[in-house]
């Protein structure tokens, strides 16, 4: 476990080098504020398995700005070929608990 906390700080610490800003994803009114922004959503590939526990996940996913993102290593994402997750005009398909607490017109 501490190695993978290593490799998480390791990671945060390069994109932020590179001049990558965090993203508040419960905070998506900040999409539209910058213009010409461009939002990857970087997610591990043994996180896969989560992807759906991402905060706003379906209202991201629309964003023509947002792109998911998986990637095995750090070394992945220093030569630019992450994995594509959702590619656009693809669909996701939500399990009952998440039809059940969705509100109209979400």
């Amino acid at each position: 476990m501490l190695v993978e906390q290593y490799d998480v700080w390791l990671f945060q610490q390069y994109l932020l080098k590179m001049g990558a800003k965090l993203f508040d994803p419960f905070n998506i009114s900040a999409l539209s504020s910058v213009p010409k922004m461009e939002c990857r959503i970087l997610v591990h590939t043994r996180d896969m398995s989560l992807i759906h526990c991402i905060p706003n996940l379906l209202r991201l996913k629309r964003h023509l700005v947002v792109t998911f993102l998986t990637f095995d290593s750090l070394g992945q994402i220093q030569l630019n070929k992450p994995s594509v997750v959702f590619p656009r005009a693809g669909i996701v398909i939500m399990d009952l608990p998440s039809l059940v607490s969705c509100k109209s017109g979400m």
